[in-house]
C-alpha cells in the first residue's frame, strides 16, 4: 500500500513514528500515474498495518495526499485509491 504524503521531511518523519511502533515502512518516490502536481514522496507499507499507519500520520498531523493499493497487472503496477 502507498501513502502520498506532501513532502519529503513528511515522509522520513512518519517512517520514523512507526520504526518505533515496529511498522516497517519504504519512502519511495510517488508514481506518475497519482502524483498530484509533481513530483512527491510516498510511504510504502504492508497492506496489513497500512490502517494503522494512516491512523498515526492523522494522530501525528502529518498530512496525507492519499492511499492507494498496489496492482500487478503482468509487468505493470496500476494503483487504485483506497480512500
Amino acid at each position: 500500500m502507498l501513502i502520498v504524503l506532501s513532502s519529503a521531511t513528511s515522509a522520513e518523519r512518519l517512517k520514523k513514528l512507526l520504526g518505533a511502533e515496529k511498522i516497517p515502512s519504504e519512502i519511495v518516490q510517488t508514481p506518475k500515474s497519482i502524483s498530484e502536481g509533481g513530483c512527491g514522496y510516498s510511504l510504502k507499507v504492508a497492506d496489513a498495518r497500512a490502517d494503522e499507519a494512516v491512523k498515526k500520520a492523522r494522530e501525528l498531523h502529518i498530512g496525507i495526499k492519499g492511499v492507494y493499493t498496489e496492482e500487478s497487472a503482468g509487468k505493470k503496477l496500476t494503483y487504485r485509491r483506497k480512500e
